[in-house]
């Protein structure tokens, strides 16, 4: 139960900062996992603790239009990686490093960004995932304001078996399940 943060942002496929084994999530538990970038430095926590930090950053490039934005799925050539299991509540922002240091999950689901901006760092929600929906449904909702378009690939699905919060979550086979963004 591993954890790594890859990206071509610099140019070239990389390992950009990994959890050793024993830091990833737990199998068969919830786990709110967040990564965050601030200035040069990135940073992944795991139920609000930080797991890896790396200070090497500045110049990568994660807004790059032709960066196809893929859920649970990790695609080098021929080595592609599925993920495996449940995910609910997703959330992406851009513009405020939300926590940078140790803090305590969330309780309940993200709030909806609104127009009052009720919820601080409201207007940097760029993508706001609740996967919730029918037992079986491949509709996925972006509640940001950009709602953006998602589109299922393999069986990717609503389940009603698992969920932290609202009912329902997001299932992936581990074999050929993602979301395209």
């Amino acid at each position: 139960n591993s954890m790594r943060i890859i990206s071509n942002a610099s140019g070239s496929w990389a390992d950009n900062l990994t959890v050793a084994t024993g830091g990833g999530p737990a199998l068969n538990t919830w786990s709110h996992i967040a990564w965050v970038r601030k200035g040069e430095t990135m940073i992944i926590f795991k139920n609000g603790a930080i797991v890896a930090m790396g200070t090497t950053f500045a110049s990568f490039n994660f807004t790059n239009p032709s960066n196809l934005g893929i859920i649970g799925r990790f695609n080098e050539g021929t080595n592609i990686r599925e993920f495996n299991g449940y995910i609910d509540e997703l959330r992406v922002s851009k513009g405020v490093a939300r926590y940078n240091v140790d803090f305590t999950p969330a309780t309940a689901p993200f709030s909806d960004p609104v127009i009052t901006l009720s919820e601080k760092f409201a207007d940097k929600t760029t993508l706001l995932m609740h996967m919730n929906g029918s037992n079986g449904s491949t509709t996925f909702t972006d509640s940001s304001p950009n709602q953006v378009a998602i589109t299922a690939v393999g069986s990717a699905q609503i389940s009603t078996a698992q969920s932290k919060f609202g009912g329902s979550s997001l299932l992936l086979n581990g074999t050929t399940d993602h979301l395209t963004l």
